[in-house]
């Protein structure tokens, strides 16, 4: 009995691209509206905190809150800017996505109560950190590229016949390049 073969060229090709681009324009689209909804939850809380200014500055951790939600909010913008450079160019930016996860994980850490946690938490997030900062430190080492904006990075092309192109370089391609 032969294999079956799944021809992925047309069709099926075609039906994948348009289900990826749509799930991806939607899961933007949520996104958005959660940013959105987002900054306006940390503008209400930041006048609420300054109405209130004797809480603020008696109460550290008022400001710990607020500053907490100002950090969720970038990494909801990370995580857009992950999804446009995927439907951009059809490949997930490793570096961008390490950046995300330190940033998140700083969240986690400033927003964590320090005397209730245990030191073995805060050792393994210690180690977490150290482990995402060389990750970051080493895809900038040996990517040059990704130190320019992304914005840049996305549109363009390869800079001499037979080097690499810019951009393609410590990325995770989805089915389809450029």
């Amino acid at each position: 009995m032969a294999a079956l073969r799944i021809p992925w060229g047309t069709p099926m090709q075609k039906i994948t691209d348009v289900f990826e681009r749509l799930a991806v324009a939607v899961l933007m689209l949520m996104l958005i509206v959660t940013i959105l909804v987002g900054t306006i939850s940390v503008a209400w809380s930041l006048v609420g905190d300054l109405a209130a200014i004797r809480e603020v500055l008696a109460e550290p951790k008022a400001l710990f809150d607020v500053f907490g939600l100002f950090v969720t909010v970038l990494v909801g913008i990370e995580l857009l800017k992950i999804l446009r450079h995927f439907l951009a160019a059809h490949e997930v930016e490793t570096a961008l996505v390490v950046q995300t996860a330190l940033i998140a994980l700083c969240n986690k850490i400033i927003t964590m109560n320090l005397f209730a946690t245990s030191w073995t938490t805060l050792i393994a997030l210690a180690a977490l950190t150290f482990a995402l900062a060389a990750a970051v430190y080493a895809l900038r080492r040996s990517l040059p590229m990704l130190a320019a904006p992304a914005e840049a990075d996305v549109a363009m092309p390869a800079s001499a016949p037979g080097q690499p192109r810019r951009g393609t370089g410590g990325a995770i391609r989805s089915g389809r390049g450029r």
